[in-house]
């Protein structure tokens, strides 16, 4: 009977008819437009949480109720490119790394080391040039010039960078798409990729194209000889090491590294480096014979195993299962060059001799299976520190150790891996942003930056929403 009494209302009133389909249309485009643009949705959140993303939606759209322009701009998602938006958020908040590429850059102009660039350079060149770009976009304005502004002055130009962002973000897709297979042109269908892969991509194409020229190394160049003859005598040092005085093997390795971190440096000094790049030493033991060898290797992000079955973990039970010596055994024994010259037992550890500005932490969340190559992710909880007054101290997994200054970091950004395997779910961004004040110093506040969708959030909520998403961890080195 209802039915019939709407048919014969609307039969008299065409217009209420019209007026009711179009109420219609209306809400089925709204809600459709928050599935389409919030995946958190599609990823099987409550009810309630469906209505906080509606909420989070209309009080942060441009052509709703105006943002905070002290914010930094979220950027839209054109497809499967998340993992890209929420690394590049995350590099926007690394002290210096903006301004230290930016200027990087100039500096290659002015020296006119690109005009004689061949067309590979050229095309790096046009990543990071648009790269700079579209983090300037991205980044919150001068917070001191920010906070005497007028607020409609702000909302301006925020609504701007908005509009700019997005044209911004489609120059950056097409000169990458020609770099790296990670990254598809706009005609072509993007898959879901691996925030770690993006990460390790951009920051290596960023070193080569900015690195300084280093000079030409001929096997009779002193410098190289004279890099082989320091090389060799801290080894004959490290091999006559007294076992029961550490301070002796302790100076050996200390010694050996630094000769391969300066010639490592010969040909490979730039802003990547300066920021990321730090170095591990793998120590081995023979068991029989305690000779000892050491391996240097040069790192940006350090990876670290989640124990499964162990229930929630810490991130500091991670760094000690980093550091944790390993007995090698059985199958898994190497040659001993010392006194056995045979395969022996051996007891290795690595440790941090050389700590960056910059660490990077990536918890190995995906594990591959036999079924179709495909990686499960691994959901254990893992707590990390975050915080003003709450710092990452890597003191026990550093070479050298000093027990008082210690080596502390505070975090700057998450990467979160929201889904079930690495080729399908989300990735989202919290950041660590200054917030301005006029008459106090600056507040710090967090930021969950979901595709072009920007929240303040509190600590607390930080912590629950990461405890099984969080994959890329960045924390800027605190100096004391």
């Amino acid at each position: 009977m209802a039915d019939f009494g709407v048919r014969a209302k609307t039969s008299r009133f065409p217009w209420l008819l019209l007026l009711w389909w179009t109420q219609k249309i209306l809400w089925l485009r709204r809600w459709l437009k928050i599935w389409v643009q919030r995946p958190l949705m599609r990823l099987g959140m409550g009810s309630e949480d469906v209505e906080e993303v509606e909420n989070e939606e209309v009080s942060t759209h441009p052509d709703d109720q105006h943002p905070d322009a002290a914010l930094p701009c979220g950027l839209v998602n054109s497809g499967n490119l998340c993992f890209v938006s929420a690394v590049l958020q995350c590099l926007a908040t690394v002290p210096g790394f903006l301004d230290g590429v930016d200027r990087a850059l100039r500096m290659r102009t002015q020296l006119h080391m690109v005009r004689q660039a061949d067309d590979t350079q050229t095309q790096k060149l046009m990543v990071a040039e648009t790269l700079v770009s579209l983090l300037r976009g991205i980044s919150p304005i001068n917070e001191e010039l920010e906070a005497e502004a007028e607020a409609g002055a702000r909302q301006e130009r925020q609504r701007h960078n908005r509009d700019d962002n997005q044209q911004k973000m489609r120059r950056f897709r097409t000169a990458a798409s020609r770099c790296t297979y990670l990254i598809s042109s706009a005609a072509s269908r993007q898959e879901q990729q691996d925030a770690e892969e993006f990460l390790t991509f951009l920051l290596e194409l960023l070193h080569d194209l900015l690195r300084a020229p280093a000079q030409p190394v001929r096997s009779d160049d002193e410098e190289r000889q004279q890099f082989l003859r320091a090389e060799k005598l801290c080894s004959k040092k490290l091999r006559s090491y007294d076992p029961n005085d550490p301070r002796s093997y302790m100076r050996a390795v200390a010694n050996l590294g630094e000769v391969r971190w300066n010639y490592f440096l010969r040909q490979n000094s730039s802003v990547i480096t300066d920021l990321f790049s730090g170095q591990t030493v793998r120590g081995s033991q023979c068991c029989s014979c305690a000779n000892l060898t050491c391996l240097h290797e040069e790192q940006r992000v350090i990876s670290l195993t989640i124990a499964t079955g162990k229930g929630d973990q810490t991130l500091a039970e991670c760094l000690e299962h980093f550091r944790h010596p390993e007995q090698l055994t059985g199958e898994n024994r190497v040659f001993c060059d010392g006194y056995c010259q045979a395969k022996t037992t051996r007891l290795t550890q690595i440790l941090l001799q050389r700590v960056p500005p910059v660490l990077v932490l990536r918890l190995q969340r995906f594990k591959h299976t036999s079924v179709r190559g495909h990686a499960e992710k691994v959901d254990t909880p893992v707590s990390f520190p975050c915080g003003s007054d709450n710092f990452l101290d890597i003191t026990m997994n550093a070479f050298f150790r000093d027990d008082e200054k210690g080596v502390k970091f505070e975090l700057v950004g998450v990467c979160a891996h929201l889904g079930g395997s690495n080729d399908s779910g989300h990735y989202v961004a919290y950041v660590r942003h200054r917030a301005p004040r006029r008459d106090a110093e600056s507040s710090v506040q967090w930021l969950r930056i979901d595709d072009e969708v920007v929240t303040v959030i509190e600590e607390s909520k930080l912590r629950s929403e990461t405890l099984t998403t969080a994959y890329l961890l960045f924390y800027s080195q605190v100096v004391r």
